[in-house]
C-alpha cells in the first residue's frame, strides 16, 4: 500500500521503512527459492518482502514465506568455538578448537548430519570432508502441504521446506528420515546445523544417545540443543542472514543470497569454519572468499559446470547439466 494502510500485524510499529536496511536474499522456507529482500534495524530482521524475479517468483511471496523470520533472530545461538575438557565443554580460541576438531577426524570416519538449509558452498565443503576421510553424509527434510498459487504456473510453497534440498542431493548427501542410520561405531559424528527439536526427531536422538560412547560429536551450527549437550567440540556459525552464499532451487537454478545483519559473537560464516577443517585434516588449501569456495565447487562438480560467482548476479542461473535435462523431460 503506497501510503502505509495495509500493513502485517507483525510488522505494525516496529520501524519507518526509510530506518530500514536492505540486503538482497532468497526466501529459506521451501525449494521454490523465492526471491526475497531482507529488512533490518539494529542487527534485527524485522520484515521479508518478496523481491522482483519472473524466472521464479514473478512478484510474490507467499505467507509462509513473508512471516516465518523470527527464527533468524534467535538469542540462543552457539558464539564461542568449544572443546571438551575435563568432562565438561569450555570456552577455546578458534585455532585451537579447528585444530581439536581436526585430531579427532585423524584416522576416523566422518559421518556428516547437515542441514538442508546449509548453502551450496558449506555442503560442498561438507562433501570434501567426507571424501578426505572416506566418510558419508545425510539429511532429514522437513514436509509439509504442497500450496501452489493459483493462476501463476510453477509458483507454490512446496512440500519440502528447506531452501537447499536440491543442493544437498546432488553434493552427495542421502536424504533420509532416519539419517543416522547410516553410522558406524568409531564413526566421528558431524552434526551440521541440524536441530534435534522436533517429534520427527526423537529416533535421531535416540540413535545419538546409543552411539554416545562409540562416537565423538563434533557440532557445526547455529545453536546447541539439549540432545548435543554431550558434543566434544562446537563450532558456531552463521545462519544464511549472515553470510553469502548460493542456494539451488527445485528447479535447478542457483541463486545468491547476500548478508544482511552481523554475526553473533564469535561465530564464522559456515563456509569459512568447514574451509579450515577441510584444510586442517590435509584437504583442499584455505578459501577466502566465498567466490573461491563457489569456484572449487563447479570445478570439482559436473552438476555446476559452467557457473561462475559473477554471472550469477540477482537472478541466478540453471547450470547446462540442469538445462539439458529439463529440456529432456519437457
Amino acid at each position: 500500500c503506497p501510503v502505509g494502510a495495509l500493513l502485517s500485524k507483525d510488522f505494525l510499529n516496529k520501524a519507518r521503512a526509510w530506518e530500514l536496511d536492505r540486503a538482497a536474499s532468497v526466501c529459506p522456507n521451501c525449494t521454490q527459492g523465492c526471491n526475497a529482500v531482507l529488512e533490518t534495524r539494529d542487527n534485527t530482521v524485522v520484515r521479508m518482502k518478496p523481491r522482483p524475479n519472473d524466472d521464479v517468483n514473478k512478484f510474490y511471496l507467499c505467507d509462509e514465506g513473508r512471516l516465518n523470520y523470527r527464527w533468524i533472530n534467535r538469542t540462543d545461538r552457539a558464539e564461542q568455538p568449544m572443546v571438551r575438557s575435563n568432562g565438561a565443554l569450555a570456552r577455546a580460541g578458534w585455532e585451537p578448537a579447528i585444530a581439536a576438531a581436526a585430531a579427532l577426524l585423524k584416522g576416523k570416519r566422518a559421518f556428516v548430519l547437515a542441514s538442508p538449509n546449509l548453502s551450496n558452498e558449506a555442503l560442498f565443503l561438507l562433501s570434501s570432508l567426507i571424501n578426505t576421510t572416506g566418510g558419508a553424509g545425510a539429511f532429514r527434510v522437513e514436509r509439509g502441504p504442497e500450496a501452489p498459487l493459483a493462476g501463476v504456473e510453477d509458483l507454490a510453497l512446496r512440500a519440502e521446506r528447506a531452501a537447499n534440498v536440491i543442493g544437498a542431493e546432488m553434493l552427495g548427501f542421502a536424504k533420509s528420515d532416519n539419517p543416522l542410520s547410516g553410522i558406524r561405531a568409531g564413526d566421528v559424528l558431524i552434526v551440521a546445523d541440524h536441530e534435534f527439536g522436533n517429534s520427527a526427531d526423537a529416533a535421531g536422538a535416540e540413535v545419538l544417545r546409543r552411539i554416545a560412547d562409540e562416537c565423538k560429536v563434533i557440532v557445526i551450527g547455529t545453536t546447541l540443543s539439549g540432545a548435543l549437550a554431550g558434543a566434544d567440540i562446537v563450532l558456531p556459525i552463521t545462519n544464511f542472514a549472515e553470510e553469502e552464499g548460493t542456494f539451488t532451487n527445485i528447479r535447478g537454478r542457483v541463486q545468491r543470497f547476500f548478508q544482511a545483519k552481523a554475526a553473533p559473537g564469535l561465530a564464522r560464516p559456515s563456509w569459512f569454519v568447514l574451509s579450515d577443517l577441510v584444510a586442517a585434516v590435509g584437504g583442499a588449501a584455505s578459501h577466502y572468499l566465498p567466490a573461491d569456495v563457489f569456484a572449487a565447487m563447479v570445478a570439482a562438480t559436473p552438476a555446476y559446470a559452467g557457473l561462475t560467482w559473477e554471472t550469477l548476479g540477482l537472478r541466478g542461473a540453471i547450470p547446462a547439466a540442469a538445462s539439458a535435462t529439463a529440456a529432456v523431460s519437457a
